[in-house]
């Protein structure tokens, strides 16, 4: 998986500068992900996509559970109310602009 610094990281005996893209196996790449170290890459800025797309693309990927936890690891932010329907951890999920990430995590 692809990452791009958001703090300094060590991987491979070298230090990655925020900013910067590197790869790394995917259980570590979780780990970064989860503490904010790392993000997922995104070749482009897709602005402009339909956020039906999105809803649709992470309603087939992911029962209700393992999307809460996918969402978490990424940052986004739920309450307990917002928890309690699929449908709306997908708004959340769409409107901090996290689709990519999460999505990204399914292929882990």
């Amino acid at each position: 998986m692809i990452l791009k610094a958001l703090q300094p990281v060590f991987v491979d005996g070298i230090i990655v500068e925020v900013g910067d893209k590197f790869s790394c196996p995917n259980d570590f790449a979780k780990k970064l992900i989860k503490s904010k170290a790392a993000s997922i890459y995104k070749e482009t800025e897709k602005q402009n996509d339909n956020p039906k797309d999105f809803h649709d693309l992470l309603n087939k990927a992911f029962n209700k559970e393992p999307l809460i936890e996918a969402a978490e690891t990424v940052g986004v932010e739920l309450t307990e109310e917002q928890k309690k329907l699929k449908d709306s951890v997908i708004e959340q999920i769409i409107s901090q602009n996290k689709s990519d990430e999460v999505l990204g995590l399914k292929e882990i």
